[in-house]
């Protein structure tokens, strides 16, 4: 590995790969970032007679010299991990966060709404996120987590940490109106994330209580024997709705699965 310390830049994600090609001289080779996170500071690299040269921001940095082999290069923080994750490396910081969840809510047409991501642990050292929209025309969302619906139809919201990190959180904006938040606001479960076991309370007497995917597929149902609890061992990881059934209605609420 070879190690060159720059003067102190500000930066988040990226990746280059660079091929040892004698006699290509000035060749350029591509890199990886996200130009606003990474507040415009460029890494890039070029093949010259004399080595590989590295540049930021058009500054000759460092000269890499001899014979070396296919390379990936990243910026990274001194005494700090830097994770490959397929695709790009990142630094999470020395607390790397290990789950987002994010309230489900109901959004008309036409309306707004902010929403809600939880960050575990809460001292995680990166809590700046990135958000995006499976279909920006049907449901937007700005940087700052608010979503506007411009039309009926569905759409996957993500949140990722900035760092270029793996952990995401997801909601999901129904086309279907199943997530009814007045109906539901005495539905109370927990834990949430939940492992093994989740918890239930509700006033009414509850007939049915059935676990749904954020697709709408129904996973299972339980009849209540008056524990008030579920067991979610056939669970994996994941976001999840919990639908309650009484005389009066229909209660649903999301919960999140954590597996060890």
């Amino acid at each position: 590995m070879n190690y060159f310390q720059f003067p102190a830049i500000k930066t988040t994600a990226i990746r280059m790969d660079v091929v040892n090609d004698p006699g290509k001289s000035s060749r350029a080779f591509s890199a990886y970032f996200d130009e606003e996170l990474s507040a415009g500071y460029f890494l890039r690299c070029r093949r010259e007679e004399d080595g590989l040269h590295l540049f930021v921001d058009d500054v000759n940095m460092a000269n890499v010299k001899g014979n070396w082999g296919q390379s990936q290069v990243g910026l990274v923080t001194e005494n700090l991990g830097a994770t490959y994750n397929g695709m790009l490396f990142y630094q999470s910081g020395s607390v790397p966060v290990s789950t987002i969840v994010i309230d489900q809510v109901a959004c008309g047409v036409g309306q707004s709404l902010k929403l809600n991501a939880a960050i575990q642990p809460v001292n995680a050292t990166n809590q700046i996120l990135y958000w995006e929209s499976s279909h920006p025309a049907v449901v937007s969302v700005t940087q700052d987590g608010i979503i506007t619906r411009h039309t009926t139809g569905y759409a996957r919201i993500t949140s990722h940490v900035a760092d270029g990190g793996t952990v995401k959180g997801i909601t999901e904006i129904l086309e279907t109106g199943l997530f009814n938040p007045d109906k539901s606001s005495s539905f109370i479960i927990y834990p949430n994330p939940a492992e093994d076991v989740l918890n239930y309370s509700l006033p009414d007497l509850i007939k049915e209580f059935s676990i749904y995917s954020l697709l709408g597929e129904k996973l299972s149902d339980h009849i209540p024997d008056g524990s008030n609890k579920v067991y979610l061992r056939k669970l994996t990881s994941g976001i999840y709705f919990a639908m309650a059934k009484t005389e009066n209605g229909i209660y649903t609420k999301s919960f999140s699965v954590l597996k060890n």
